[in-house]
């Protein structure tokens, strides 16, 4: 009897302790609880603030920015820093889908030239363009749209549906159901996840930043578009980028000049490397040497501004010649089978340009031409608060900062615990 007494005086005496202990777990999960909870609605809320982008800008530029006014905005598009960030994550993804069209047009020649299948298997957005035809009523073969879903698996994958359950919608002529769900064909995710660990290997050992200022070039002629064959007076395009000079007649004449440069420098490494020209270049300098430096200049210059007068009217002009041999010893203007494009050309002359003068310029092009006030997009919404917790079974108060935000352009948010 004297055992069992002393054992109940001495859980009598743990017993409140435990359930202090317990009231303060208690208590405490419920602090938690409201934690988390507040964050996640601070969160919804920025997700919210940031989905009301400017869909012009978006449209036309492919850039993200929500207009705004000071805190709790962040990052505008005027900092060059954010604008670059902002360019360079766009053609991130830009440069995916550019490499998916590249490997669907290899595959597309394979099946072509070994098999000889007319099959354009790995064409994604010929898929969704096709989907949608079916959606709208349009006469579709849909076996051959079921055989290209097949085949895409590789690569591709279904958001909204699976492809067995679109598989059977389209059998069974259930179009109602189909747009219910929306169906859109994506890039896999291994694949953007092997492609995010290419592009950090590549910067990694990009040591002149080679990748970055194609990004940029490709940016440029890409989303403002290139004069010199459009009618447009009112608009910067990528040739400002390129010169810096918003007359029009004075920015022609500095890209003929440009380009006729660009062409000069190709034009007399090619007469040094290439057997041919050099041998017909010696030849007519009679082994004198300065009298091949002078030919190989006149002869390289002709050729030049054969190369500019081509190329301003979009005919292809290679970097390297070869046996196709230069245009100024043939009688008339050569057609030549490849060859790189005007844009082409451009975007070598934009990876000159110093980053600095690039950015500047790129502020001025977007505000030109959309009449935006750069200092007013913001790329990111954070918050930060305080929450006050006060104990109801015991007497204390507990204050927690609650701090993070959303970001366009970069991942890492602004989370703080």
């Amino acid at each position: 009897m004297k055992e069992r007494g002393s054992v109940s005086v001495f859980f009598l005496i743990l017993l409140p302790f435990l359930l202090i202990l317990a009231l303060f777990l208690v208590e405490f999960s419920y602090y938690r609880f409201l934690f988390h909870r507040h964050r996640a609605q601070m969160y919804l809320y920025a997700d919210q603030v940031l989905s009301d982008f400017e869909r012009p800008l978006f449209l036309e530029l492919g850039l993200f920015a929500v207009e705004g006014e000071g805190d709790p905005f962040h990052d505008p598009l005027s900092e060059s820093d954010v604008l670059k960030d902002s360019i360079l994550r766009t053609m991130e993804g830009h440069l995916l889908l550019e490499g998916v069209y590249f490997a669907e047009d290899l595959v597309g020649e394979f099946m072509r030239e070994k098999m000889h299948i007319e099959l354009e298997v790995f064409d994604l957005s010929g898929l969704n363009r096709e989907l949608q035809s079916i959606l709208d009523g349009e006469s579709v073969d849909i076996p051959g749209f079921l055989l290209k879903l097949a085949a895409s698996s590789a690569y591709a994958r279904l958001e909204g549906v699976s492809a067995r359950e679109l598989e059977q919608l389209l059998l069974a002529g259930d179009l109602e159901a189909i747009r219910e769900l929306s169906p859109v064909f994506v890039i896999k995710e291994e694949i953007r996840k092997s492609y995010s660990t290419f592009l950090e290997y590549a910067k990694k050992y990009d040591v002149l930043n080679v990748l970055g200022s194609y990004q940029l070039a490709d940016y440029a002629v890409d989303y403002l578009g290139y004069s010199l064959t459009k009618a447009e007076r009112d608009t910067l395009h990528s040739e400002y980028i390129l010169t810096g000079v918003e007359e029009r007649t004075l920015r022609r004449a500095l890209m003929t000049a440009e380009l006729f440069g660009l062409r000069m420098v190709f034009n007399v490494a090619e007469i040094l490397v290439n057997p041919q020209l050099r041998e017909k270049v010696e030849a007519a300098s009679f082994g004198d040497p300065r009298l091949f430096i002078l030919e190989t200049l006149v002869l390289a210059s002709a050729e030049s501004g054969f190369d500019v007068s081509d190329i301003l009217q979009r005919r292809p002009i290679p970097l390297y010649k070869g046996e196709e041999g230069f245009q100024s010893f043939s009688f008339g203007r050569k057609n030549y089978r490849e060859g790189w494009a005007y844009p082409d050309y451009l975007k070598i002359m934009l990876m000159l340009v110093p980053e600095s003068w690039y950015l500047s310029r790129m502020k001025n092009a977007i505000e030109h031409n959309f009449e935006a006030d750069l200092t007013s997009l913001y790329t990111a919404w954070t918050f930060h608060e305080e929450m006050t917790f006060t104990g109801k079974v015991l007497p204390y108060e507990m204050i927690r900062e609650i701090k993070g935000g959303l970001s366009y352009v970069y991942e890492s948010g602004f989370i703080e615990y």
